[in-house]
């Protein structure tokens, strides 16, 4: 077989692993809190044969682990990439990284959904390590006052999820929600009022920018349209 060969099978395969988590996602979606979930019902969703299923996981349950750490890992890449096009300032980035989370909660319930009640969603890796970085340099330059980083990111991470469980059930006018809820996580961690509403407003701004470029879910929904109203205004 040739390299060429090699990639394009690498492609593939990795192109069938994406579409039965996706069938994953759809499927913890519109089961979660009536039944579990079984791997036949992902097989159906992602119209597959159970030799592909097995071949990836080995069921329902190893899907839903390693759709918990795909969603990160896809989320902490949007946010370092969007973060890299900001100035590099600690509470910037996590005002943005902060509403950036929120804003894809506001855009997708189904993901909110997974990511507010699945216990394999966002595991104490990855986002977390980006999330812990922020404080520990923010600590350092006398912007945050905490006395356990661990805390402090169990805090600012806690608080996005909630507004994300808000969100994904439909809460109204979801930009000003995110904004007062940024803002109030910032100063939990040692800003100000003006600071924190600051830096929630330019963090409204790059995601603006940004967002139709860098962050592939901004216009896939209708709720987009009305959270991007709200930045525009």
């Amino acid at each position: 077989m040739t390299s060429y060969q090699h990639r394009v099978g690498r492609v593939r395969s990795e192109q069938t692993k994406i579409k039965i988590l996706d069938a994953t996602l759809t499927v913890y979606a519109k089961s979660i809190g009536i039944r579990p979930f079984s791997a036949e019902e992902i097989m159906q969703e992602a119209g597959i044969s159970r030799g592909t299923f097995y071949r990836y996981f080995e069921s329902a349950t190893d899907a839903e682990t390693s759709l918990g750490h795909h969603l990160t890992d896809e989320i902490r890449t949007q946010i370092e990439t969007i973060a890299k096009l900001s100035p590099e300032r600690p509470a910037l980035r996590s005002a943005v990284g902060a509403q950036a989370l929120m804003l894809r909660g506001a855009c997708d319930p189904k993901w909110g959904k997974f990511v507010t009640t699945s216990t394999f969603a966002f595991p104490k890796t990855g986002l977390y390590e980006g999330v812990t970085k922020s404080l520990i340099e923010g600590r350092k330059a006398g912007i945050f006052h905490y006395e356990t980083t661990d805390v402090a990111a169990d805090f600012c991470i806690g608080s996005a999820i909630e507004g994300i469980r808000a969100l994904s059930l439909g809460r109204p006018q979801p930009f000003a929600f995110i904004m007062e809820l940024v803002s109030f996580i910032l100063r939990g961690i040692g800003l100000d009022r003006v600071e924190a509403e600051g830096l929630a407003l330019e963090a409204a701004e790059i995601l603006k920018s940004a967002g139709p470029t860098h962050l592939p879910w901004w216009s896939l929904t209708r709720r987009i349209e009305e959270v991007a109203t709200g930045i525009e205004g």
